[in-house]
């Protein structure tokens, strides 16, 4: 009888084996599903990155008589009566022939260098019979123009967007405020050099700090809007003119594709049904345990004697 009691034991072992077995395979499954539809897609995803830039319209200064165009920008004002501040960027589409993407990579380093710029990034995606390649450079503000007809000359443009931020007034209001602060820096400097107690030369200091911060982080601002007023931005992404060719699947193929993807799902079925399957099987044995019990008891009842 005891081999009898091992049998829900067993099963029930099974059932939480099988629970903790079959609940991750399932899991599994979808999430490689799940993964290879992504994966297909990234590398064309992330060629196509591009860096996003605020735009705004730019107000163009009148012309000076007697510059060429590429020094207007150097002594043009604003509406506000002094030198104009703009954030330039652009980005570029190009296709090229077959194999030409190294070389018209190339071929950009040389521009940028020739406009007194530099390459900031760079990069190359390769396939089996596609390439993409991705650059972003950086050239002086008046060679701005003259470098994004460079760039459009080296294929067929498919894309082309400029767009630029005014920040003219934003730095000549901080020019103001670091002069008044450095003011203010020399003021409390001359009462320090006075001060002839500790405790004044304390609280002096103290009210030194927070002036120091302001400067610094003006200074910090200012240096950032003319780094990127001196120098504008351009990204360039160039396609090959073929597109990759998808290899056409045999009959055979798809029959084993199909089948592989059949044994997947029913494995992973069973591995998600089998703990429902035990649980049943479980009960279904304890039911009959029980009626099989009763009956021998039934039948081990005495019959009663005939009554006289």
């Amino acid at each position: 009888m005891k081999w009898k009691l091992l049998i829900p034991i067993v099963i029930l072992g099974l059932l939480i084996c099988g629970y903790f077995l079959g609940k991750p395979l399932l899991k599994y499954h979808e999430e490689t599903g799940i993964v290879a539809s992504t994966s297909e897609k990234e590398p064309r995803d992330r060629a196509l990155l591009v860096e996003s830039t605020e735009s705004q319209e730019i107000q163009i200064a009148p012309k000076i008589a007697g510059l060429p165009d590429e020094q207007q920008n150097v002594y043009s004002t604003s509406t506000y009566g002094y030198e104009s501040r703009v954030i330039k960027s652009a980005s570029l589409e190009v296709k090229v022939e077959k194999d030409q993407v190294r070389p018209t990579l190339d071929k950009v380093k040389v521009i940028a260098e020739k406009r007194g710029g530099f390459v900031q990034s760079s990069q190359m995606t390769k396939w089996e019979d596609y390439q993409e390649g991705y650059i972003l450079i950086n050239v002086p503000e008046n060679e701005f123009s003259g470098a994004l007809k460079d760039l459009e000359s080296l294929g067929e443009v498919l894309s082309s967007r400029v767009s630029g931020k005014e920040v003219t007034q934003e730095y000549h209001d901080l020019e103001l405020d670091l002069s008044h602060w450095e003011t203010e820096r020399q003021a409390v400097l001359a009462l320090l050099d006075k001060a002839t107690t500790i405790d004044e030369i304390i609280k002096i200091r103290q009210f030194l700090e927070p002036i120091d911060r302001e400067i610094n982080q003006i200074k910090g601002r200012l240096q950032y809007l003319k780094s990127k007023t001196d120098f504008s931005s351009i990204e360039m992404t160039i396609r090959e003119n073929s597109k990759p060719v998808k290899v056409q699947d045999t009959i055979w193929t798809k029959i084993w594709g199909v089948f592989i993807d059949s044994l997947t799902g029913v494995l992973a079925f069973l591995a998600a049904a089998t703990p429902f399957l035990l649980l049943t099987g479980f009960i279904v044995y304890l039911i009959w345990l029980v009626v099989r019990q009763y009956r021998k008891k039934r039948m081990q009842v005495p019959p009663s004697p005939p009554s006289s």
